[in-house]
C-alpha cells in the first residue's frame, strides 16, 4: 500500500491518493461497488484515459493497472497518468534518493522538500515572500529530497533517512546539531530508553549558529532584553559551559513516557552560576 499527497496552500482539504495492490481485480472492483452502493454520497461513473472509475463530491475510486486507487479526483487522474509511465520511478531525484536505502526494508517514504516549497510559493504570494526571507537563514532550495526506510529485526523498529545538503549551504555549526559525529554521553543514558539522540560540542555549535544568525534575527536586541529583564547572559549562562548533549525518551505507556537530557559541563563555575539563575527564573515563573 502507498499514499501520496499533493502540495496545497494549507487552507485546502487533503489532496492525494491511496494505492493498494490487488491480487484479484474483479474482487477489488466488487468491493468498491459495494462501498459505493452502501454510501450516502451520490456517485457517478466516469472514464479517464480508458480507466473506468466512480466519483462523488468527496473523491474517486477505481482499478488502475492492477491497483485499487482511492483519492481526490484530480489526483486519481494523475495516478492514472503515472501508471502509464509518468511515475516517480522515472524521476532521477527519486531514484538517487531511494537508491541508498536498504533493500530489505518494510516500507519507504519520500519527501521532495524543494518541490513542496516551490508549489507553496506559486500558490501563495505571502508564503513566497516568507520563504525568500527564510532562505537567508537556511537554504531550503539546496536541500535534496528526504528518503527513508522502515525496518524491523524482530526486536526493534528502526527508521533510516537520508538527504543531501551541500556543506557550504549549512550555517556554521549546524552539522553538529543535526547529528554529525557522536558523543560518549549516549552510553550514559538509561538502559530502557527507546529514543536516544546525541550531539558533540553542542554548546560551541549553538553559539556559532547564534552568532551567524544574530544579525538576521535581531540577536543583539534579544540578548540585551534577556539580560535586562531576566538577568540572563547567553554568552556566560548558556554557551560558555555546555559541551556534548544527549537526549532520551523512555516509557512503555502514555502515562509512563518521560524524557530528559544529559549535558557535559565544560566549566563547572559558570554552570553552577547559570543553574542558580535558571532555577530562580523557573521558580519565579511557576515552572517548578
Amino acid at each position: 500500500m502507498a499514499l501520496w499527497a499533493a502540495a496545497t496552500s494549507g487552507e485546502e482539504d487533503f489532496r492525494g491518493a491511496v494505492i493498494a495492490t490487488t491480487t484479484d481485480e474483479q474482487a477489488a472492483q466488487a468491493a468498491i461497488d459495494r462501498a459505493v452502493d452502501g454510501s450516502d454520497k451520490t456517485f457517478s461513473k466516469r472514464t479517464y484515459e480508458g480507466v473506468d472509475y466512480q466519483t462523488s463530491s468527496d473523491g474517486a475510486a477505481g482499478i488502475v493497472e492492477g491497483f485499487a486507487v482511492f483519492g481526490t479526483e484530480p489526483e486519481f487522474k494523475r495516478t492514472v497518468d503515472a501508471a502509464r509511465g509518468e511515475g516517480l520511478g522515472s524521476v532521477d531525484r527519486f531514484e538517487e534518493a531511494t537508491g541508498r536505502l536498504q533493500d530489505d526494508r518494510l516500507g519507504t517514504f519520500y519527501l521532495d522538500v524543494r518541490a513542496v516549497l516551490d508549489q507553496a510559493a506559486r500558490e501563495d504570494p505571502d508564503a513566497a515572500q516568507q520563504l525568500e526571507q527564510a532562505k537567508r537563514l537556511f537554504p531550503f532550495d539546496k536541500l535534496g529530497p528526504v528518503a527513508g526506510a522502515f525496518m524491523a529485526d524482530g526486536e526493534r523498529l528502526a527508521v533510516d533517512a537520508f538527504t543531501d545538503m551541500p556543506e557550504d549551504g549549512l550555517p556554521s555549526g549546524l552539522g553538529a546539531l543535526t547529528g554529525v559525529g557522536s558523543t560518549p554521553l549516549l552510553g550514559e543514558l538509561p538502559g530502557d530508553s527507546w529514543l536516544a539522540l546525541g550531539s558533540p560540542d553542542f554548546g560551541p555549535s549553538l553559539k556559532a549558529i547564534y552568532q551567524q544568525l544574530a544579525g538576521a534575527l535581531g540577536g543583539a536586541a534579544i540578548e540585551n532584553q534577556l539580560r535586562q529583564e531576566l538577568g540572563l547572559d547567553l554568552q556566560d549562562d548558556v554557551f560558555s559551559w555546555i559541551g556534548d548533549v544527549a537526549f532520551f525518551v523512555r516509557g512503555t505507556t502514555m502515562d509512563s513516557i518521560e524524557g530528559g537530557a544529559v549535558i557535559e559541563v565544560t566549566d563547572s563555575g559558570k554552570a553552577k552560576a547559570a543553574f542558580g539563575k535558571l532555577l530562580g527564573l523557573a521558580q519565579t515563573r511557576g515552572a517548578v
